[in-house]
């Protein structure tokens, strides 16, 4: 992979793994916050307020999981394993990791897997 094309995606990736971390700070002072604030009302707003903690706990895990792809993407490029499919080996396409700089399968790879799920479910 060009060292260029590497740089961007590196900087890409060090970009969004910033602005996810300032977003989970965001949220969970948000979560503390409405821990402070609360008070019983009824139960109605009571499952209000669960229904908003859970999508902010809901969130932060999908975003959690986001930063460690993210991670382990960044480690790749430091040890030189970037860009190479976990499943068979292969080149990632620069086109899908300019798309998805944390991709760790190929095309390939990734419709096989997702057809496997489409077919257990």
């Amino acid at each position: 992979m060009r060292k260029k094309v590497l740089k961007e995606i590196e900087e890409q990736l060090r970009e969004r793994r910033a602005f996810l971390l300032n977003k989970l700070e965001r949220k969970r002072e948000e979560y503390i916050e409405m821990k402070e604030n609360e008070t019983v009302g009824d139960m109605a707003d009571i499952a209000s307020d669960l229904m908003e903690k859970d999508l902010l706990y809901g969130l932060s895990i999908s975003e959690k999981q986001e930063l460690e792809d993210i991670n382990n993407a960044l480690k790749k490029i430091a040890d030189g394993t970037y860009g190479i499919c976990e499943m068979c080996g292969k080149e990632i396409s620069i086109e899908r990791l300019k798309v998805k700089p944390f991709a760790k399968y190929c095309v390939e790879c990734r419709e096989k897997m997702d057809k496997k799920l489409v077919n257990h479910t």
